[in-house]
């Protein structure tokens, strides 16, 4: 479903973003990027979301080449940002929403209730019908994660969603990704946090300063460096010996 074919990105700088990065994520997986700040995370979203040209390599999301095929691929996503949400200020969260699928073209009833369906699992009622300039950072995320899932697309891409949540938004965007394994979708998923990878992920990608330095599935790596994920993690990092 998700085929990332050595993809590479060199700024104008010289800065190496990533470095020949290649993996797959197949339905019903979540795959998680773990790294640290300047790890190649965000570059690696922005490439596979078409919102950036790689310097080489390709993505292929459900058989569209990403920079061939951009409407296509995009149509087949689900993207959350790690960055600002990108709300537009003067309409409320569920005109956020709304507006967004329909820009997928999805008929007007099916996403209200789809809408109000994320907005009840995100605990998101007692300001649905406010304007976005008015929200907290954890009110604008939430609203970001229901406006990336309203169309029901085949894969997610979701950098950082717990970033800004309370711990009782945070338990409901996990039930959120979990259901989304569970309905077939393929979901990367990128984060700082250790346990985070480790409690969704069934497959970890560990990046360092744009380097693929580590991948398999969180038990996997416990077992190879006979110590549990976050020291192993660590380890990798240079952190400890």
């Amino acid at each position: 479903m998700i085929e990332i074919d050595n993809i590479t990105n060199i700024f104008s700088a010289g800065v190496e973003a990533v470095s020949g990065l290649s993996f797959t994520a197949e339905p019903g997986e979540i795959v998680g990027l773990l790294g640290e700040n300047g790890a190649g995370k965000t570059t690696t979203f922005r490439i596979i979301s078409a919102l950036m040209k790689p310097t080489s390599g390709r993505c292929i999301i459900c058989g569209n080449d990403v920079q061939v095929q951009k409407l296509r691929a995009r149509q087949q996503m689900g993207f959350l940002p790690g960055s600002e949400p990108g709300l537009y200020d003067r309409l409320t969260a569920l005109e956020n929403i709304m507006y967004h699928a329909g820009l997928y073209g999805m008929d007007s009833g099916d996403a209200r209730h789809r809408a109000l369906q994320l907005s009840s699992l995100l605990d998101m009622d007692s300001f649905l019908n406010r304007r976005s300039a008015t929200f907290s950072r954890g009110m604008k995320q939430r609203t970001a994660i229901a406006r990336a899932f309203i169309h029901d697309p085949s894969v997610m891409l979701l950098d950082e969603p717990a970033a800004g949540l309370d711990a009782g938004s945070v338990i409901a965007i996990h039930r959120l990704i979990n259901e989304s394994r569970s309905s077939g979708k393929a979901v990367i998923l990128a984060s700082h946090s250790v346990h985070e990878i480790k409690k969704l992920c069934d497959r970890v990608l560990i990046l360092h300063k744009g380097v693929l330095v580590e991948s398999g599935s969180p038990s996997s790596v416990e077992e190879k460096y006979s110590m549990d994920f976050e020291s192993a993690f660590l380890k990798l990092m240079g952190y400890i010996n």
